[in-house]
């Protein structure tokens, strides 16, 4: 049935405005797939002046051979002008456990007997790291950097989450040590994704559960490129190629048509070929339907040439799209609904589509046989290993 994925009550950000006027230590967790969707832009608002550990969580999610430290420093960059009280940033997995202990004794180290708050937007994995905590260290310790042990002492095992996916009801705390407190926050809706227009079975399908594959589609002026139903960019004007490597989950159908041909395609394809949504086009125009909207023009000049993206489009809780060319460009990005956000942003993972100029043969993927569009992972990682 449809319905919204999660909500975002008033009284949820009540809870964690006191923060910033107690002595805490501050775990920030954010969603590396959807790094700005996920980091509360008052951050600094709420956390005020207390030390901050930085948690990137899902980096089981990133391609292959992704150099961590490369990602650390373009986080840095990234968050440089919040002004944080930053002790450390850390990449973790939730799902596999990856870097969780390391996060434990960087705790340890830095709290110096304050109470913990952990952090964060809905669906960041923000309940399931902490879980991750408490099965590790409940009546067990493991040694810190100080040399002391890390308890996490409770006698209630894992967390209380909300029915709707992802929203801690309340703030939840657990004994850490002899008197502090480690404290789960609720977790706040990211107001500029799409989340509150799928369907809980669409909400699945654009959550990746398994590594990223990306792939490099080479793009003509006129050209429009469908991620699934629920995003779309249009190749405007500028030199005979570019190349688009798309970052979305493995499970969302990207299709290539031309701009004039766009918008049939998508009145007669989408909830069929173009999906997600799984629903077709309704004729109400009132309907709560995720329908495709324009969003403003974006120019560049490019003169980074063909070793590196320009730039990525962020489709705020879908995924992004990185742009390699040179000259002078203009794209047309378009998002569901009128309040879901297009952003620009320094490329994360800026080599990605190289190999797009070394492919001509078919390729066959999960999402369709393309003719010199599509670059294997196994070269992408080659590629990568030479330019970190």
């Amino acid at each position: 049935s449809r319905g919204p994925v999660t909500v975002y009550p008033s009284y949820f950000l009540q809870q964690i405005k006191s923060i910033k006027y107690k002595p805490a230590f501050v775990v920030k967790i954010v969603d590396i797939f959807d790094f700005h969707g996920s980091f509360l832009p008052d951050f600094k608002v709420y956390a005020g002046r207390n030390p901050v550990l930085l948690v990137a969580n899902k980096v089981d999610l990133l391609p292959h051979g992704v150099s961590q430290l490369r990602v650390i420093n373009w986080i840095r960059e990234s968050i440089s002008r919040v002004n944080l009280n930053l002790v450390a940033i850390h990449l973790v997995s939730s799902h596999t456990g990856e870097g969780i202990e390391k996060v434990a004794n960087e705790i340890e180290w830095h709290r110096r007997g304050r109470d913990v708050y952990v952090m964060g937007q809905s669906n960041v994995g923000k309940s399931t790291f902490i879980n991750r905590l408490l099965s590790m260290f409940t009546n067990k310790p493991a040694s810190s950097s100080s040399g002391n042990k890390v308890f996490f002492s409770s006698s209630t095992s894992s967390l209380t989450t909300s029915p709707i996916p992802g929203t801690t009801l309340s703030c939840i705390g657990f004994p850490i040590g002899t008197n502090s407190v480690l404290y789960d926050t609720p977790g706040v809706m990211n107001p500029i994704g799409v989340h509150h227009l799928l369907t809980p079975k669409e909400f699945t399908a654009i959550q990746p559960t398994k590594r990223i594959k990306p792939v490099v589609y080479r793009i003509a002026p006129g050209t429009s490129l469908f991620l699934g139903g629920l995003a779309r960019i249009d190749y405007i004007e500028g030199p005979q190629l570019l190349y688009f490597t798309v970052f979305i989950s493995n499970d969302i159908y990207v299709h290539k048509t031309t701009i004039q041909n766009g918008d049939i395609v998508y009145t007669h394809q989408v909830g069929t070929m173009l999906s997600p949504p799984y629903r077709k086009l309704p004729k109400n125009e009132n309907d709560q339907y995720p329908r495709l909207q324009p969003r403003p023009l974006l120019t560049y000049t490019s003169n980074l040439g063909w070793k590196e993206a320009f730039v990525d489009i962020v489709f705020h809780g879908l995924g992004w799209v990185s742009i390699t060319g040179c000259g002078n460009i203009t794209i047309k990005p378009w998002y569901v609904g009128p309040n879901c956000v297009v952003t620009e942003r320094n490329p994360l993972m800026p080599y990605d589509s190289q190999l797009g100029m070394k492919k001509s043969n078919k390729f066959k993927t999960k999402r369709s046989v393309v003719s010199e569009d599509v670059v294997l992972e196994k070269d992408i990682m080659n590629f990568m290993n030479q330019h970190q």
